[in-house]
């Protein structure tokens, strides 16, 4: 008798079991954030049909599929003005392009032919906009003028520069006086 119930028992569990859905979710496979192409000590210049324009270099460049990533990189830029040939100079430890925003990190080092130099530990610059700002403290020279502040926000376009917590000292021409 008791082998005819455990007989039966398994029967029944069989048609349960055959009856039943199993849903068996596919592992959703993590994408890996892999380097395209990766270059080392690179230099690139960009050229237009008169002049060199651009020229970005770098200890290391990894090119990802949605970003560039470049460390100890050094870029040169000819500034807009046609006036006057003025360099821009951007240094940084490490430097992160998606599509036109730029992210500077660790001892950034922003240098205008001879008359502004800015230092911080970050700066974000969007190239459709030209608007930069930061979250960290800096201090700027400007000419013999000393700003020293935090969370800085420099519109181009509109020649706007705001900071938070500044002390700037001007540099006084005696003559004038």
């Amino acid at each position: 008798m008791a082998i005819k119930s455990f007989v039966i028992g398994l029967f029944v569990l069989a048609l349960l079991s055959l009856f039943s859905t199993i849903s068996v979710k596919p592992e959703k496979k993590q994408a890996q954030d892999i380097p395209l192409i990766t270059f080392v000590d690179s230099i690139m210049y960009t050229l237009n049909d008169k002049e060199v324009t651009q020229i970005v270099k770098s200890q290391t460049a990894i090119q990802y599929k949605n970003r560039d990533e470049m460390y100890d990189g050094i870029i040169v830029l000819r500034a807009q003005n046609k006036q006057e040939d003025i360099k821009d100079i951007i240094k940084a430890n490490k430097i992160v392009k998606k599509e036109n925003l730029y992210h500077f990190y660790g001892d950034v080092q922003y240098d205008r032919d001879e008359f502004l130099s800015l230092k911080t530990q970050e700066l974000f610059y969007d190239e459709t906009t030209t608007v930069a700002h930061n979250t960290k403290p800096f201090t700027a020279v400007y000419y013999d003028d000393y700003l020293q502040g935090e969370s800085l926000h420099l519109n181009q376009n509109k020649a706007l520069f705001k900071a938070l917590k500044t002390h700037f000292e001007i540099a006084v021409n005696e003559a004038n006086e």
